[in-house]
């Protein structure tokens, strides 16, 4: 018993329809801040049962559970992170997420105050997790 987990396979999701959601995404956000969003890769858990919604159709912020740092999508920085929330299954997601301005870091902001906080659409909490709002009217 103990150890690191180990990586026992990999599926890449291919979706016409989530791709074209992502560029579509990247091409406006690219207008809207000037340059290229920062892009980073972020771990995501969740039970099994959600597995194939989630591929499919992508993340459905209608089905959020447990938002302690306030409305959004979580993402773990590494695996371990979470793990927990797969609800002892053994799938989770590695996505790639679009970063455009984020909360400037205040010890006296909440993360869920941050994320209201106007012009947003993410928060880091310092080596745990990013926080990704909703984006909306990307594909109008």
């Amino acid at each position: 018993a103990g150890g690191h987990p180990e990586l026992r396979n990999a599926w890449q999701v291919k979706s016409r329809r989530l791709e074209f959601m992502f560029r579509a995404t990247e091409h406006n956000m690219t207008k809207e801040l000037g340059r290229m969003p920062d892009s980073v890769e972020g771990w995501h858990g969740t039970p099994e049962k959600n597995v194939l919604s989630i591929a499919q159709t992508g993340f459905d912020p209608t089905l959020r559970d447990g938002q302690a740092f306030g409305e959004g999508e979580y993402f773990g920085v590494t695996p371990m992170v979470s793990m927990p929330y797969c609800g002892g299954g053994n799938v989770m997601f590695l996505c790639r997420l679009l970063l455009g301005q984020g909360c400037p870091h205040d010890a006296d902001l909440t993360e869920e105050a941050s994320l209201k906080q106007a012009g947003t659409d993410h928060v880091w909490q310092e080596d745990f997790a990013y926080i990704i709002k909703q984006r909306k009217g990307y594909l109008q």
